[in-house]
């Protein structure tokens, strides 16, 4: 364990250094992964299993991708969710990751595994989470848009505006996003807190 941990305590107080753990979807078993964690170049996937650590390593530089990562998400293709459960038939490993860009680029990874660039947003990636019905993606303030994604990666399904919002906001910045209950909750640089709703047919409602 202490040679794991070890990449957690050479970068803990750095600014750069995140952690997260698997989105919440619910899943059929219980995971062996238990969190992952993200600097600007690397990516460190933790499992616990047969009551013993271990971790996976996703190192950009070995890509030759150049631009920071400055955020990352990871959810599990065998799940409840009969969407991800289907999208599993395809696919060698269960695990999907998927980094966001300072240059706008989202790669996707399945555990380790390259499996390509998802799609350019040509704006620095603020924030990204996942949802029932797919992935949402921040961008920079200079088009303050947030993407949905659906789960097979391929089509963007909505587009949300931030300044066509029916609410002023101090700041088009995000801070972050959390999925919750077929919620997706925002907060921002300058203190501003909303959410957006989705019914099952990916219908949208807003509060602030």
């Amino acid at each position: 364990l202490t040679v794991e941990l070890n990449s957690i305590y050479s970068f803990l107080g750095r600014t750069d250094f995140k952690v997260g753990t698997l989105m919440d979807i619910p899943l059929d078993q219980p995971s062996k992964y238990s969190f992952f964690t993200s600097t600007p170049t690397k990516v460190y996937i933790y499992s616990y299993e047969n009551q013993q650590f271990s971790f996976q390593k996703i190192d950009t530089d070995e890509y030759e991708i150049n631009s920071p990562i400055t955020s990352c998400i990871a959810f599990e293709y065998n799940s409840t969710n009969h969407q991800l459960k289907a999208l599993a038939k395809d696919r060698d490993k269960t695990l999907c990751l998927l980094t966001g860009h300072d240059n706008g680029r989202v790669y996707i990874w399945e555990e380790t595994q390259n499996k390509g660039e998802m799609q350019n947003y040509k704006s620095k990636i603020l924030a990204m989470t996942c949802f029932e019905h797919g992935i949402a993606i921040a961008v920079a303030p200079e088009q303050s848009f947030i993407y949905l994604v659906d789960l097979s990666l391929k089509h963007n399904f909505m587009l949300i505006n931030l300044s066509l919002l029916p609410f002023n906001l101090k700041s088009y910045i995000l801070n972050s996003m959390y999925s919750a209950d077929n919620k997706i909750y925002f907060s921002t640089l300058q203190g501003d807190v909303f959410e957006i709703s989705f019914s099952k047919k990916k219908e949208m409602t807003k509060n602030a």
